[in-house]
């Protein structure tokens, strides 16, 4: 604590009386508790003039409090017209000079709010640092802390540092096992930053590849930005082999599973990549993407340094060597599982829905049940439904559709689960190919022995499911189709979309007995008139619709006790400042709090944006996706740029798509990113 008085000056506009006065008994209390307050209030005629009364002031506060209002930022600024406002705007020039120019830390300035005071009052320079709102008693009492330097809580004692496996630098080529020029190949390595084996066998593969004679790229001390994202979309179409790493570590890589998608999307189109799968020190269960894309490859495993060199030669042969049903049975060993519980997913596993008369796994002590989550659960019961699940990526979409599925299972419904994510480019290349494939899945889901016709048209489809897929049903059904984006931008997709809608209203028609007890659930990310323009031809305006949203600061404080309240009240309130509730990010910052090798919420705070901090992979992923739309119709990159660098999209159908996928939301008449995390991320990425 510190001993000698704090010498504390108070910078406020005179925005009425009566805020005069708050500030006023703000300073007041403080002088009483032994901090040496000082306001302008104190002096009403300064003999050395205001300009140098202010000056010296600050010069010789310890700190200063910038009482924070609309009047305030805009003065502060420099928004306000000329001659209003002149000793605010006197002390904003000498505060900024001093943050600015003399490069001084933030920590002197601390913004605090008044009763009825906002965050977006907050000057720009100061946005994302902490503030008080001093007019509560606990805000108060923070404030109070920050200034005399008594934390809450005091760190414990300082255990011993522990040994971890070290990184092997990569070694120099060797030239004599050269491969003739001709016999060359082009390897590109995908691994999971931050886990050490991992990582040295990336190097030594590396390493020996380019030693005999082959192209291999990794991505090892690059930095993420536009250069580094431009390498990796060229690198992934330039090889021939995209040698993927699989560990525990890596089934929780957004990045990872970008980049074999690429890879997969890319050898669809051209026949290459092949993709090579090495499982390190990993035989359990696949990530859901990575299993359809990967799931009936043969691998090759790799259990310590021991194996290094068959798994090379295992690449050199491009193929796996290990057979999957011999695999050591670890998915369920020990506390990895539960570790593994315990972080959160990037997208949420739908597996169970698929597969028929089993229990449909929606228990997660962490998953904060809303409003929502109810409306949905007494909508599986009832027949003859339409359900529509909207909101941006990672909102919480999945976890909804699987808790109605759940419930509509124990309800005694048949399921037809299609995720359109695993649709490939062939079957989404013509409106006959997407029905066939559509039919083909809705009949294998349904487990019905019925031959399946040439489905070669929108006429040939109804008929279809008139004429042999309802007859054959055994009672009340439901048709839920999630990641329905997909069929956006597609020739056919008015037609498609106009078919859904189409059976919903025979649904409802008693006209159409046949169609009585069907059920129909669409999820869905983007805005729906981007979809299908026209209300009366759309699925997405019809039913029970549901949208997702990020968590407010009450939910994100009902989750913290889910983690036995890991952090304080302002420790919270600076949490959700900076991911404005987004529920997949504030879970992973949970976890990153609480895990074994877990952070403080300081560090968390300061390494939020870096490309190897604890948003990291998921920070990578998303710039990827931007990156891939550059140059296209929908330029979602050049859109994100234009809202970081002016608050707005010109083309309101990249605006829809950017908040679809979570990354922007609309502040009346700014389009901001949809968090501090994302602004500060994108303001260096981009």
């Amino acid at each position: 604590m510190t001993t000698e008085p704090i010498k504390l000056f108070i910078s406020y506009s005179h925005d009425s009386s009566e805020h005069d006065r708050e500030v006023l008994l703000l300073s007041e209390r403080l002088r009483v508790n032994g901090i040496d307050a000082c306001i302008d209030q104190y002096a009403p005629y300064p003999k050395e003039g205001w300009p140098r009364w202010m000056e010296r002031r600050i010069a010789e506060a310890d700190r200063v409090a910038m009482v924070c209002t609309p009047t305030y930022r805009r003065r502060v600024e420099g928004d306000e017209e000329p001659g209003i406002g002149k000793g605010v705007c006197w002390e904003a020039n000498l505060i900024y000079n001093d943050l600015y120019q003399t490069r001084q830390t933030t920590a002197k300035y601390i913004p605090i709010l008044l009763a009825g005071g906002s965050e977006d009052d907050v000057p720009r320079a100061l946005q994302g640092h902490s503030f008080h709102r001093v007019h509560t008693d606990e805000g108060y009492w923070d404030f109070y802390r920050r200034l005399t330097d008594q934390p809450p809580v005091r760190p414990g004692p300082l255990g011993d540092a522990q040994r971890l496996p070290s990184l092997t630098p990569i070694p120099e080529p060797r030239l004599d096992t050269a491969t003739p020029p001709e016999q060359a190949r082009k390897f590109f390595i995908s691994y999971s930053r931050g886990d050490p084996n991992d990582e040295n066998l990336a190097r030594f593969l590396h390493s020996e590849l380019t030693a005999s004679g082959h192209q291999a790229f990794i991505d090892i001390s690059m930095r993420a930005g536009s250069n580094w994202v431009q390498a990796i979309l060229e690198r992934i179409e330039w090889c021939d082999r995209l040698v993927v790493l699989l560990s525990e570590r890596s089934m929780r890589s957004e990045m990872m599973v970008q980049e074999v998608r690429l890879a997969h999307q890319q050898s669809e189109r051209y026949g290459h990549p092949i993709i090579l799968p090495v499982r390190v020190g990993y035989f359990g269960r696949l990530e859901y993407e990575l299993h359809h894309y990967l799931g009936n490859t043969q691998y090759v495993g790799w259990q310590d340094d021991g194996d290094s060199r068959r798994v090379l030669n295992a690449v050199l042969a491009g193929a796996g060597t290990d057979d999957e049903n011999d695999a050591p049975a670890t998915e369920d060993a020990s506390g990895a599982e539960a570790e593994e519980r315990r972080h959160p997913a990037s997208a949420r596993d739908t597996r169970e829905a698929i597969v028929p008369d089993r229990p449909i796994g929606v228990n997660d002590p962490y998953y904060l049940e809303r409003e929502q989550d109810r409306v949905v659960l007494d909508l599986a019961e009832r027949d003859s439904q339409t359900l529509v699940i909207k909101g941006p990526h990672q909102t919480g979409k999945s976890s909804l559709l699987l808790g109605y599925l759940s419930r509509a299972r124990e309800a005694g419904k048949q399921l037809a689960f299609v995720d359109f994510k695993i649709f490939s480019q062939a079957d989404l290349s013509s409106y006959p190919s997407l029905l066939t494939r559509f039919a083909q899945i809705l009949v294998r889901r349904l487990r019905l022995d019925i031959q399946l016709p040439a489905i070669d048209s929108q006429f040939a489809m109804f008929n279809f499911m008139e004429t042999a897929l309802l007859p054959a049903l055994q009672g009340p059904t439901v048709l839920a189709f999630d990641d329905a984006d997909r069929i956006l931008g597609q020739p056919y997709q008015l037609d498609f979309f106009t078919m859904l809608r189409a059976w919903h209203e025979y649904i409802n028609s008693p006209l159409q007995p046949d169609w009585e007890g069907l059920d129909l659930a669409l999820v869905i990310s983007t805005e729906p008139y981007l979809l299908i323009p026209t209300s009366h031809r759309s699925p997405f305006t019809v039913g029970r619709r549901i949208e997702t949203h990020a968590f407010d600061a009450d939910e994100c404080r009902a989750l913290d006790s889910r983690y036995s309240g890991v952090l304080e009240g302002e420790q919270q309130e600076r949490l959700w400042r900076l991911l404005r509730g987004h529920p997949y990010l504030t879970r992973l910052a949970y976890y990153r709090l609480t895990a074994p090798d877990r952070i403080g919420i300081e560090q968390l705070e300061e390494c939020a944006h870096l490309d190897d901090g604890p948003f990291g992979d998921h920070l990578r992923s998303l710039l990827v996706r931007l990156h891939e739309t550059s140059g296209s119709e929908h330029d979602l990159l050049s859109a994100m740029k234009q809202a970081i660098r002016t608050g707005a999209v010109v083309d309101k159908d990249a605006y829809y798509r950017l908040y679809g996928a979570g990354l922007v939301t609309r502040n009346e008449e700014r389009i901001d990113p949809a968090n501090l995390l994302y602004a500060r991320y994108f303001r260096s990425a981009l």
